[in-house]
């Protein structure tokens, strides 16, 4: 998928999150991204990443709570673009630091990148 203007940088599956009663939520959505695109790399996932789109007053909020992440923004497709932006920081943080710095906790989050991400590709 090639990333134009009109489109997001990240390839979202999109499915409403339903209610114990059967409705549908309104303003929330479940993502599956398989990948994330910023403007530096590209990360190609395993298996599809669950996350979570809300609107909320005038933000959009995504997030994943296995990573930690959860960036707010104006539109929909800045969330998803800040998404994939904290995704990258959090990959660099764990993943590129190095062996001798790093703790059990640090050790099991890194564990968690490396088997999420497939293939990073550089921009």
């Amino acid at each position: 998928m090639k990333a134009t203007s009109e489109q997001p940088n990240i390839a979202w599956n999109l499915v409403p999150l339903a209610v114990p009663n059967g409705r549908l939520q309104t303003g929330k959505q479940t993502l599956k991204p398989t990948e994330l695109r910023t403007k530096r790399r590209i990360f190609l996932l395993s298996e599809p990443l669950r996350c979570t789109l809300v609107k909320q007053d005038q933000y959009w909020i995504a997030s994943n709570e296995e990573l930690a992440i959860e960036v707010p923004a104006k539109t929909r497709m800045e969330a998803e673009q800040t998404f994939a932006e904290a995704f990258e920081e959090l990959y660099e943080f764990f993943v590129e630091m190095p062996q001798h710095i790093v703790t059990e906790g640090f050790q099991a989050k890194k564990v968690v990148f490396q088997n999420l991400v497939q293939a990073v590709y550089q921009r």
